[in-house]
């Protein structure tokens, strides 16, 4: 599971001056990937299982099973925090914490029979089977505190970006190829591929002065979840099968 985790915190404190001033920023980033799928070029992690220009013979059964259980567990955590603190007249307080994370799979999940010119069997089955899964959590945090004596202003924002994506191929497929099945002949591709993301975003300021005291707090948490999956089951490219 990997975790990233980049604190970050600042204090000052003035006395007898007119200003105290302090800000605190920080970033968190967290890019996960098992295969490419970018809708241009596809580079995918690849499971496959099948006959591929061959000739088999078997009077009993033949089973071509291919199972992929990609999975993807992660946690990104920002924490900021700033304190300004002065006797004086006035004193500010900005703390800005961002988390952002993207997490992608791209399997292709393949149980194939392809360009055999002789596949003879009792009773033929071809199962694909993709169970990927996406577990993430994004959590950003700004905590700001500015005090004075006469005027205080603390502003503080959290952010979170998370952004998570399956696409994959999965097929169970004949193609190109004379297939001779005496018994039953079955095809089947099957996804469950899941998603599951959560981002929260806590910003909290706290103002204290003997005049006028000022606190904002913004935050903000976006979070897009997209399954893009193609499933294909079947007989293509001009095969001859009899069963």
């Amino acid at each position: 599971m990997p975790a990233v985790r980049f604190p970050t915190q600042g204090f000052a404190t003035e006395e007898g001056t007119i200003l105290a001033w302090l800000k605190a920023l920080g970033a968190s980033v967290a890019l996960n990937e098992i295969g490419e799928d970018d809708g241009v070029t596809r580079n995918a992690n690849i499971v496959r299982a099948g006959i591929d220009g061959a000739e088999v013979l078997t009077s009993g059964d033949r089973n071509i099973e291919a199972s992929s259980s990609s999975a993807i567990d992660a946690i990104i955590v920002m924490t900021s925090m700033s304190v300004a603190a002065s006797s004086g007249s006035f004193s500010v307080s900005v703390s800005l914490g961002v988390a952002a994370a993207e997490n992608d799979i791209a399997t292709d999940v393949e149980a194939l029979i392809e360009d055999s010119p002789n596949v003879d069997a009792a009773n033929l089955s071809l199962s694909a089977t993709d169970d990927s899964t996406i577990d993430a959590v994004t959590l950003a945090i700004s905590v700001g505190i500015s005090a004075s004596s006469n005027a205080a202003v603390g502003v503080n924002g959290a952010l979170v970006y998370n952004k998570n994506t399956i696409a994959n191929h999965t097929r169970a497929v004949i193609e190109g190829s004379t297939v001779d099945a005496t018994g039953t002949l079955d095809t089947v591709a099957v996804s469950n591929a899941e998603i599951d993301a959560t981002g929260v975003s806590i910003a909290m300021s706290v103002a204290a002065s003997g005049g006028i005291s000022v606190g904002v707090s913004l935050s903000g948490a976006v979070v897009t979840n997209t399954i893009d999956n193609v499933i294909t089951a079947g007989l293509y490219g001009g095969s001859n099968v009899s069963a």
